[in-house]
C-alpha cells in the first residue's frame, strides 16, 4: 500500500513539473517577429493581467512602443509609467518587471544590449 501512495504522488509530481517546464515556458502572451537583431511583439488586448508576470531579463533592453497605447510598464518597488509612442523606455538587467494591460492592442520593438 505504501509503494502505491508513493507512486502516485511521483506522478502527481512528474505532471506539475511537465506542465510547468512545457506549458508555461512555450506560451507567452504576445506574438514575435525578429527583423535582424530586433523583436516585434505584440501583445493583445484581450490579454489577461494575469498573464503579465513579473519577471527578470538576462540583458539590458530598449524598449520602443511602436503605437499609440494605454499599457502601463513597472519596475520593481516603483510606480507604473505610461509606455508612450516613439518614447525609449530602458529596462536593466535582473530588474524584476512587468506590463499592465491597457484597452488597445500594444506593438513594441526591443533590442537587447549585452
Amino acid at each position: 500500500m505504501e509503494v502505491f501512495r508513493w507512486k502516485q504522488k511521483l506522478s502527481r509530481f512528474l505532471v506539475k513539473l511537465h506542465l510547468r517546464l512545457f506549458k508555461k515556458t512555450t506560451e507567452f502572451p504576445f506574438d514575435e517577429e525578429r527583423v535582424g537583431s530586433r523583436k516585434i511583439r505584440t501583445f493583445s488586448k484581450d490579454s489577461s493581467q494575469d498573464d503579465m508576470v513579473w519577471h527578470r531579463d538576462r540583458e539590458h533592453r530598449l524598449v520602443v512602443p511602436l503605437n499609440d497605447t494605454d499599457w502601463l510598464y513597472q519596475q520593481d518597488n516603483e510606480l507604473p509609467v505610461p509606455l508612450k509612442k516613439g518614447r525609449l523606455q530602458f529596462i536593466p538587467r535582473n530588474v524584476y518587471h512587468r506590463l499592465l494591460v491597457g484597452k488597445k492592442n500594444l506593438v513594441v520593438e526591443i533590442r537587447e544590449i549585452e
